[in-house]
């Protein structure tokens, strides 16, 4: 079989896709839950000041916040602008010219701005009609919360090693929390460049997606720390965390834990170091050469999941990270610290740089992570035979649960995934075990060097 026949064969298996530089997708209208593509966003720049201190009174576990949001119209008569927002309350919104920021072409009245809290959808009206591919300089200002539970931005609190309390800020905007964080087209295929600059308590740190640029004198006991812009990427992408945590590791590769810890992630750095090596060499296509020149791993003490693929900041749970000497690094816990790194490092490229076109294909995303989490760390570690262990762990757990009435397609029509629990039914074990499970029966089909000369076309298309 050759290239273009086993290429042709896995994208027809794989659907829709987005590459890193897309973000002028049509997107269907048949619900009031999508948006329409009448204007797009081009970059996003956050402010944001976080209030995590008991010293900050009443104002404790709040946030302000503000976004500049570069945009542009894709079609003439534009006499709206529609985008996501939920769980903020906006101060004041206003529009001018990107090419002339002094240009204020309107500021918006409450007549002027209609909100749906069903869609999450928030609606200017414009006085006048935006000129088509021109750029526009949206700027919302707002109040927020940091969250009690494990969605948008949120707070978790641990017991340090001289018993004292600690609360950090953390994010998760996976699947639609980030317009929890700020007001934002809040859709995988509106792809866009993120900056941020995060105003923190001087005895705080903060990460993003990206590297710090700097950190200057913010008031009273206060530091503004600078951030790089991303590469193009989706909205549920973006993270970041506000803490007291320490960083270990070089310019390219850092963990960043509480001080405690440092001493016992040695296994996790090894894994992701060799990880990321590997894919490099697999997909040839370098991480650097995605759109990121660093790669951070942090640990939450709460967090919704093993882990969260935020570019360049990747999000676990403190387990996954931290192997305890006689307590937590045995066989089983490496194997668990091993197959979790290895599978959020695969969605740099499978998900990250490549994103699936809506919800609906998000099969796209876990399933090729999933089957590598397996099979790339078999290369990795072959003592653990993680390839035997996929027949078991994903073959056989798939086959009872796809038996049952409650099965799904693994591709969904897009109409029918629009509202959030709709969203919410395609992260199943469909996505991830059967997902998986498929493009190993395509790489056996297909023989694994067209298999995988047919990944690195996927990858580059």
């Amino acid at each position: 079989m050759n290239l273009s026949i086993s290429t042709l064969i896995l994208l027809v298996a794989t659907g829709a896709i987005i590459g890193t530089n897309a973000n002028t997708t049509t997107v269907p209208e048949s619900s009031i839950y999508r948006l329409n593509s009448h204007v797009l966003p081009i970059s996003y720049d956050i402010w944001l000041k976080p209030y995590l201190l008991a010293t900050d009174g009443e104002r404790r576990f709040t946030f302000d916040g503000e976004v500049n949001v570069t945009l542009y119209a894709t079609q003439a008569n534009t006499s709206e602008i529609t985008l996501h927002a939920h769980l903020i309350n906006l101060a004041n919104i206003s529009l001018y010219n990107d090419s002339n920021a002094e240009e204020l072409l309107q500021t918006f009245t409450y007549s002027d701005i209609a909100y749906d809290g069903d869609t999450h959808q928030l609606t200017l009206i414009l006085k006048d009609q935006l000129t088509l591919k021109n750029k526009f300089r949206l700027r919302l200002a707002y109040t927020g919360q940091i969250r009690d539970g494990m969605q948008g931005f949120f707070r978790a609190n641990y017991t340090d090693h001289e018993g004292n309390e600690k609360w950090i800020g953390v994010t998760q905007s996976q699947r639609i929390d980030a317009r929890t964080i700020f007001p934002c087209f809040d859709e995988p295929a509106l792809k866009a460049k993120f900056s941020l600059q995060l105003s923190r308590p001087k005895n705080y740190r903060t990460v993003f997606n990206t590297e710090l640029l700097e950190s200057i004198p913010d008031g009273d006991d206060r530091m503004l720390d600078r951030f790089a812009a991303t590469p193009p990427m989706s909205t549920y992408l973006v993270a970041f965390i506000v803490s007291e945590f320490e960083e270990y590791g070089s310019d390219e590769l850092k963990i960043i834990t509480r001080a405690e810890y440092q001493n016992k992630t040695h296994f996790a750095y090894e894994v992701a170091e060799r990880a990321i090596n590997a894919y490099d060499v697999y997909t040839q296509q370098p991480y650097k050469e995605l759109g990121l020149d660093v790669m951070q791993m942090a640990g939450s003490p709460k967090f919704p999941h093993n882990g969260m693929e935020n570019w360049g900041l990747v999000i676990y749970t403190d387990d996954v990270l931290v192997n305890e000497p006689d307590y937590t690094d045995g066989w089983s816990n490496k194997e668990y610290t091993l197959s979790v790194i290895v599978h959020e490092t695969a969605h740099m490229w499978f998900g990250n740089s490549v994103t699936f076109a809506w919800w609906s294909y998000f099969w796209l995303n876990e399933a090729f992570a999933r089957y590598y989490q397996y099979f790339m760390a078999h290369q990795l570690y072959p003592e653990y035979h993680l390839d035997q262990q996929f027949v078991v762990n994903q073959i056989h757990l798939i086959f009872g649960i796809d038996a049952i009435g409650s099965t799904q397609p693994m591709t969904s029509p897009e109409e029918s995934i629009n509202t959030p629990s709709e969203i919410g039914y395609k992260f199943s074990s469909i996505a991830y075990a059967k997902g998986a499970a498929i493009i190993r029966m395509i790489a056996n089909l297909m023989g694994l060097d067209n298999f995988d000369n047919a990944i690195r076309a996927y990858l580059k298309e």
